[in-house]
């Protein structure tokens, strides 16, 4: 019906019937393609504004799956290096955990992130912020292994998060710059006040027990 409605609107223009025909036929489609894994990796890191906004009707499903898919990348180098560190004591539990760290850490700055969210804008599915923040954190899986630039990768992720989003949620720029800045500050100080108690427990049972 909405084709033949196109059909005699372009033969009231005055376009030939065969033309109208082909117009209406070959007309191009709305949707998009589905962005490739290694395509959303480089375009993130290249336009991080314009490839949340192309992936904004991505599913959490998709965005999970992506998510592990990065999870998976990012723990080869984990992996190698605690292999090849095997025979320095530590070492190797020591890439573990900071891999473990990087994932758990992730997540739990996404529901601090969501939870900043419902104060200051309005109430926000979990699912929507988890799926921009897979997405997000494709600078800390590419390169957080990576020495020196690794700590840059997590300003970088942080700034992605904020994209998403302004792109994929449609929330203003100073309520998302908020909604990032507020949970990296909890999270920062939670980290050290969790650090400064490990090393308060190690040195007391040292102590204690002449380790």
């Amino acid at each position: 019906m909405e084709d033949k409605r196109q059909y005699k609107l372009l033969l009231a223009q005055g376009v030939p019937s065969g033309n109208a025909s082909t117009s209406v036929i070959t007309a191009p489609s709305s949707n998009p393609k589905p962005m490739k894994i290694l395509d959303i990796i480089i375009s993130l890191l290249k336009d991080p504004q314009s490839t949340m906004r192309r992936l904004k009707d991505e599913t959490v499903t998709s965005a999970g799956t992506y998510f592990l898919i990065l999870a998976g990348i990012m723990f080869i180098p984990f992996g190698l290096l605690a292999g090849l560190g095997l025979s320095l004591r530590g070492f190797a539990p020591a890439m573990i955990v900071i891999y473990l760290i990087e994932v758990i850490g992730w997540l739990f700055f996404v529901f601090l992130v969501n939870a900043v969210l419902c104060i200051i804008d309005r109430p926000y599915g979990l699912s929507q912020t988890l799926s921009t923040a897979f997405y997000a954190v494709t600078p800390l899986a590419v390169l957080g292994w990576i020495p020196l630039i690794g700590s840059f990768s997590v300003f970088w992720a942080l700034f992605l998060m904020k994209c998403g989003l302004q792109e994929r949620q449609d929330i203003p720029e100073k309520k998302a710059f908020i909604a990032v800045v507020v949970p990296a500050v909890i999270f920062i100080f939670v980290f050290f006040l969790v650090l400064l108690n490990i090393i308060f427990v190690h040195q007391l049972f040292s102590q204690i027990f002449n380790f």
